[in-house]
């Protein structure tokens, strides 16, 4: 079974304390970037680099990217009984 091709040719910088976001509608594709930058579980690159402070990251676990101050913010917070409501 043959794999969809979601990102060819991507290239972004973020300088120090810089924040990007993502915009668009629902369905066009913006989740494989952060998701493959974060370390999420989810689609992952077949080819290319991923760097961070000009050190290869892309085999980094999601705990050691995290460490290094990589996450991703979800649109919608997951509710915890108690502190955003029921």
């Amino acid at each position: 079974m043959g794999g969809v091709s979601i990102m060819n040719d991507l290239c972004q910088s973020v300088e120090a304390a810089e924040i990007h976001a993502l915009l668009g509608a629902n369905g066009p594709g913006k989740n494989p970037w952060p998701i493959s930058s974060s370390g999420v579980r989810g689609p992952r690159p077949t080819a290319g680099t991923i760097l961070f402070d000009g050190k290869a990251i892309h085999a980094a676990k999601i705990q050691e990217r995290a460490q290094l101050g990589i996450t991703m913010a979800w649109q919608e917070p997951v509710r915890l009984e108690g502190i955003w409501g029921e």
